[in-house]
C-alpha cells in the first residue's frame, strides 16, 4: 500500500481492510513496517516477493520523497512483470485539468523535470476514484481479487482446491501472506465479540469475494482457520450457490453436498420447548455434547416467538465426525426449514453452539430462508453472558447479508 501519510492515510487503511476483507493479504506500513531504516525496509517488501500493489494518489502526493523516490520507481518496474497487478486509486481533490494526468504530475520528480525524461506511467492505466460523491474502493478490490486468482489458477487446478484460511481475531500482519490462496482477516477488537467494523466488513464485501469465486473457479474452496460462529454462517450463506464448500479441521475434511445423504438414526433430537406465540421461531442449536441453556432461555424469555426449538445431538459422548458433516448440515437445514414453515415460512432467529465446520456448512443450505443468527457474548462487568444478533440474511439475494445490527 503506497500512499502520503499526510493526506492518504484515511484511504489507505480504508482500502487495505476492504482488501483483508475479500482475502487479499496487505503489506500495509501501520500494521507491517518493523523498526529500522524506512526506505531501506520498505524496499526490502517491495522486492521480497509481492503480487501487486496499490497507489493511492492524494494532492499531497507531490511532496513525498518516500513514494516519489523509493516506492514509485520500483513499483513501476515489477509493473512490467506479468504477474503482478497494479491498482491506482484517484482520490485527488484539486486536478486542474484533466483528473486521471494529475497522477503522472504529482509523481514527477524535480530531476525528472530538469532532464526532461519523464514519462505519463499512470494515464494510460485503469485508475479507480474516491471523492466525496465516488467511492471505487470496492470496485478496485475486487478488481485485484480477480486478477489474484487468475494469477493462481494454474496453482488451485494442480492442487484441486482453493486454499483459503479464515481468522476474526489474528493481526493483519502480512508475515501470513503465503499460508493460502485467500486469507481473510477483519478488523478486530480487543474484546471477544466482532467489532462493528469487521460485521460492516463482512456485509458489505464478502458477497463481492463470492461472487468473484463463483466466476472464476470451478474448484472446491476449502476452508480452514477460525472465526465467530456467525460469521462463518455468514459465509457459508454466501456461497449457497457455485463450488463446493469443504472444511479441514483436525477432524478431518468436511464437506456439502447440494443433495446430501439421509442418516438413520438421525444425528440430532429437536424438542420444541414451546409453541403458540407470534413472531419469528427461536433457534438453539448446541451440539458441544455440554450443556449451557442460560443464555438462550434468557433470549427465549425476553420475547414472543411462535416456537422455540432446542436442537441437541442424539448422541452426546464424542467429537462430531468429519464425514457426518454432510448428513449433519442437511438435517439441520430441513429442521430449520421445517419450523419455519409450521410458523407461516416466517423469520429464524438462530443461536449456535456448534464446531465452526458445522456453521459454514449449514449456512450453505439456508436458501429459501430469512435468518437472523446471533453470537455468544461474555457479559460485562459481572453481567451474565447473553446472545446479541448480528447479521440478517436473505439467501437469493445479491448480497446474502441484508442487515447487520
Amino acid at each position: 500500500m503506497s500512499y502520503r501519510q499526510n493526506d492518504g492515510r484515511a484511504a489507505a487503511s480504508q482500502l487495505s481492510w476492504i482488501l483483508r476483507a475479500m482475502g487479499i493479504p496487505v503489506w500495509h506500513d501501520v500494521t507491517d513496517l518493523p523498526p529500522g531504516d524506512t526506505v531501506r525496509v520498505i524496499r526490502n517488501a517491495l522486492v521480497g516477493g509481492l503480487s501487486g500493489a496499490v497507489l493511492v494518489v492524494t494532492d499531497d502526493l507531490r511532496n513525498s520523497p518516500v513514494v516519489k523516490n523509493a516506492e514509485w520507481p520500483l513499483i513501476r518496474e515489477l509493473n512490467t512483470e506479468g504477474d503482478f497487478t497494479l491498482g491506482i486509486l484517484n482520490a485527488v481533490k484539486d486536478a486542474r485539468g484533466d483528473v486521471y494526468s494529475a497522477p503522472d504530475q504529482l509523481l514527477r520528480r524535480s530531476s525528472d523535470r530538469i532532464l526532461r525524461r519523464y514519462r505519463h506511467h499512470v494515464k494510460g492505466l485503469k485508475q479507480y476514484r474516491l471523492i466525496e460523491n465516488l467511492n471505487e474502493t470496492d470496485k478496485l478490490a475486487a478488481d485485484m481479487l480477480r486478477q489474484r486468482l487468475h494469477h493462481l489458477r494454474d496453482a488451485i487446478r494442480d492442487r484441486g482446491h482453493v486454499d483459503i484460511d479464515l481468522s476474526t481475531r489474528a493481526d493483519p500482519s502480512a508475515e501470513y501472506a503465503d499460508s493460502a490462496d485467500l486469507t481473510f482477516r477483519w478488523n478486530r477488537s480487543e474484546a471477544r465479540d466482532p467489532s462493528a467494523e469487521a460485521r460492516e466488513q463482512l456485509r458489505s464485501s464478502f458477497y463481492l469475494a463470492a461472487s468473484a469465486l463463483r466466476d472464476h473457479t470451478s474448484a472446491p474452496l476449502r476452508f480452514r482457520g477460525q472465526t465467530h460462529l456467525s460469521f462463518g454462517l455468514a459465509i457459508g450463506a454466501s456461497l449457497s450457490l457455485g463450488p463446493t464448500v469443504q472444511f479441514l479441521s483436525e477432524e478431518g475434511l468436511w464437506q456439502v453436498t447440494r443433495t446430501g445423504i439421509s442418516r438413520q438414526p438421525r444425528l440430532t433430537d429437536p424438542q420444541v420447548d414451546a409453541q403458540g406465540g407470534r413472531g419469528a421461531v427461536l433457534i438453539y442449536i448446541d451440539l458441544t455434547g455440554t450443556e449451557s441453556d442460560a443464555a438462550y432461555e434468557a433470549l427465549a424469555q425476553s420475547g414472543r416467538w411462535s416456537e422455540q426449538l432446542h436442537i441437541r445431538r442424539s448422541v452426546q459422548e464424542g467429537r462430531i465426525a468429519a464425514e457426518d458433516g454432510d448428513a449433519l448440515a442437511h438435517e439441520l437445514a430441513d429442521t430449520i426449514r421445517a419450523a419455519s414453515g409450521r410458523n407461516g415460512n416466517c423469520e429464524v432467529h438462530l443461536l449456535l453452539r456448534t464446531p465452526l465446520p458445522v456453521a459454514i456448512l449449514l449456512g450453505t443450505l439456508l436458501n429459501t430462508l430469512t435468518v437472523v443468527s446471533y453470537e455468544w457474548s461474555q457479559g460485562a462487568g459481572g453481567s451474565p453472558a447473553r446472545y446479541v444478533p448480528l447479521f440478517q440474511l436473505r439467501p437469493g439475494e445479491r448480497n446474502v447479508i441484508t442487515a447487520t445490527y
